[in-house]
């Protein structure tokens, strides 16, 4: 399965949505995941262990995903915490593998996890 990173409810558009969206045309089929993410407060000042608690818990699947492969295309790769979350709450799910491709890594962020 491809997905994207989820938005923010308040996102007008949504760029992982639309690069999974060309990687389906590309490859001739749907490559979608009914995966969504709550509002949350921005994460760029906050400290890693703020960041892991304000993702706890934003995240909802609305389809199984048990023994599947999961590829997570994001557009912005800063700390890693949005991802690293995601693979949790999916691996949680049963999702047997999760990786996670980003477009951009950010220079500025010293928390890579």
């Amino acid at each position: 399965m491809i997905a994207a990173m989820p938005p923010r409810p308040s996102s007008t558009f949504h760029l992982p949505a639309h690069l999974v969206n060309q990687v389906g045309t590309n490859l001739g089929r749907p490559v979608s995941l009914n995966l969504s993410k709550a509002e949350h407060s921005k994460l760029r000042t906050l400290p890693m262990d703020q960041k892991l608690a304000t993702l706890a818990g934003v995240f909802t699947l609305g389809e199984p995903v048990q023994h599947k492969c999961v590829l997570v295309i994001d557009d912005l790769y800063q700390s890693g915490v949005s991802a690293w979350s995601l693979a949790k709450f999916l691996k949680a799910q049963g999702a047997r593998e999760v990786y996670a491709l980003a477009c951009v890594k950010s220079w500025s962020d010293t928390d890579n996890v």
